[in-house]
């Protein structure tokens, strides 16, 4: 099963490297650019593609006339177009999985290595790059590449978020749980898709011990990022405590594969484990 991050790294390889891969031709600079110009002609005699690209013709006739680029120059930038979009939709769908990291690493070698993209193409990919900063709790990364997308509702986001979390922060240093969970959750309404406030609800409720708030807010954590053990971990002890080991179990033993030489994780692992068995039984 191939993962987002490695479609990916396969959409960037393709649009943006010349290396030899299995089943590629060579050709030089030259002849990737006639058959750019006879890529964009095939598309002005076919009227499907036609309509799927209305603006090609006129671009195409202004290049004819010399006003604008060549029809290859048109094609190389049409291409360019496409594979900004295109990398935008997947680090979209990477975040949607819960991969943002894999989400910010793409688009950041897309942003470098694709050709040169206009200011339209820029812009969805520092939107999406806005989001997945946002998704990871990097507010003022977040803050700045949406400021360079003209994102004005992404940098609202970013500024609410940052603000909750540094009241939230301060009022959990401070033991006032109650006061640090309702900040966190302003945090979340402000930016619902970032997992690091979702997680800081869950540790305050643990404080609490609202379980049943703490397996929501965790659930959701680890919705957003996958990675998320600390997350996962208060949902597994969450779940153990409402009695529900057998949701618990899968989650202790991630952990217990990514950590094998936590004794917390070990212990809580075979408690799970018990209880599952005994309520089997």
């Amino acid at each position: 099963m191939w993962s987002v991050s490695a479609v990916l790294t396969g959409l960037l390889s393709f649009m943006a490297e010349s290396a030899a891969t299995t089943g590629s031709l060579e050709s030089s600079e030259a002849e990737k650019r006639a058959i750019a110009a006879a890529s964009l002609q095939h598309i002005l005699d076919t009227p499907a593609l036609r309509d799927l690209f209305p603006t090609l013709p006129a671009l195409a006739a202004a290049a004819a006339d010399g006003a604008s680029p060549s029809l290859a120059s048109l094609s190389l930038a049409s291409a360019s177009s496409r594979a900004a979009a295109a990398a935008a939709r997947a680090a979209r769908a990477a975040c949607d999985a819960g991969e943002p990291e894999s989400a910010v690493r793409a688009l950041e070698e897309a942003l470098s290595a694709l050709p040169p993209p206009s200011a339209d193409d820029r812009g969805p990919l520092l939107s999406a790059l806005a989001s997945a900063r946002l998704a990871l709790g990097d507010f003022e990364a977040a803050d700045a590449a949406a400021a360079a997308a003209g994102a004005g509702e992404l940098r609202e986001a970013a500024a609410a978020a940052a603000r909750a979390r540094e009241a939230g922060n301060a009022a959990f240093a401070a033991r006032r749980w109650p006061e640090a969970r309702e900040a966190y959750e302003a945090g979340r309404r402000a930016a619902p898709g970032c997992a690091t406030l979702a997680a800081n609800v869950a540790a305050a409720a643990a404080q609490q011990q609202d379980w049943a708030a703490v397996a929501e807010a965790a659930a959701a954590a680890l919705g957003l990022q996958r990675s998320g053990h600390k997350a996962r971990r208060r949902l597994a002890e969450a779940l153990l405590r409402l009695g529900r080991a057998g949701e618990a179990l899968p989650h202790f033993r991630t952990l217990a594969e990514a950590f094998p030489e936590d004794a917390g994780v070990a212990t809580s692992l075979r408690a799970a484990a018990a209880a599952a068995a005994a309520a089997q039984r």
